[in-house]
């Protein structure tokens, strides 16, 4: 994995980015799909808010908005982690204790694949430093390989879906994780079939 001090900040650089998103959304996009299976904006940003707290061990407000509570969460990941170096941290969801900078490396890909769940849904642009994303594309090739322990059915990913050659970087990345890169598509066709009382 990447050590701890460059995950650190490539971590940082992640949760900024999807920050500054996630700031972009109004009321109305709350309620849009994303290309997580069954969840809408507001479930996204729900799930990662709670996936952030379980870690450093607060609760998520339920009286303040998601997206509010997603900065006020992010500024104490941050600080959970930085005032050490290297240690063990304890991840509930897999119920075990992980090296700081494999949770760090973990989370930050983690972050890009999110972001781009979050700006396909919303109809925005994703763009990725290309430090950030290599170094994703790096520790997606660990964590989503076939035999890892993460993926499948007791794990946290979906299978990885074969490579697309006519796919951009990014969109390879997701399908890695399990995503359909053409999402958007598809989901527009279903919405017309929809409107027009046909499913295919």
């Amino acid at each position: 994995m990447i050590p701890f001090a460059k995950a650190f900040e490539l971590d940082g650089i992640a949760l900024e980015l999807l920050k500054r998103d996630i700031e972009q959304v109004d009321d109305r996009m709350l309620a849009l799909p994303t290309p997580c299976d069954g969840w809408s904006v507001l479930d996204l940003i729900n799930h990662m808010n709670i996936e952030h707290v379980a870690i450093f061990g607060r609760v998520v407000s339920t009286d303040a908005d998601p997206r509010d509570e997603f900065s006020t969460i992010i500024d104490r990941w941050v600080a959970f982690f930085e005032p050490t170096a290297e240690r063990n941290v304890r991840v509930p969801k897999i119920g075990a204790d992980i090296p700081s900078s494999v949770v760090l490396s973990v989370h930050f890909a983690d972050m890009v694949v999110h972001r781009w769940d979050l700006t396909t849904a919303i109809g925005a642009a994703c763009p990725v430093p290309k430090e950030l994303f290599d170094a994703a594309a790096e520790v997606a090739g660990v964590v989503t390989a076939p035999r890892s322990g993460l993926v499948g059915p007791d794990g946290v990913y979906k299978p990885s879906l074969e490579a697309d050659p006519t796919a951009t970087p990014l969109e390879n990345l997701v399908r890695q994780y399990g995503r359909n890169h053409r999402w958007a598509e598809s989901s527009r066709e279903l919405t017309h079939d929809q409107s027009r009382g046909t499913l295919r």
